[in-house]
């Protein structure tokens, strides 16, 4: 996947879904690793308990991706480029 992104010059990654603590973190560090900057929408995703949701998020803006609200997620989106 790393390569058709490069290919269509994508740089950055919106990363929703569910796991928090396992698919949504794995996959942030995967694009990371791949040169992309990971953009996690916090109201976006989730995990099965709120306790290890919110350290995998505090962890994953602090190592590995942002962490953005929605709105933001949306304005970013909305730009022209």
């Amino acid at each position: 996947m790393a390569s058709t992104l490069r290919a269509a010059h994508i740089d950055t990654v919106v990363l929703v879904g569910v796991s928090t603590s396992g698919c949504v973190r794995a996959t942030a560090v995967d694009a990371m690793q791949h040169g992309f900057v990971p953009l996690v929408v916090r109201e976006a995703v989730a995990d099965r308990a709120a306790g290890p949701h919110e350290a995998s998020l505090s962890d994953l803006q602090a190592k590995y991706a942002e962490v953005i609200s929605e709105a933001d997620a949306v304005a970013y989106l909305s730009e022209d480029r």
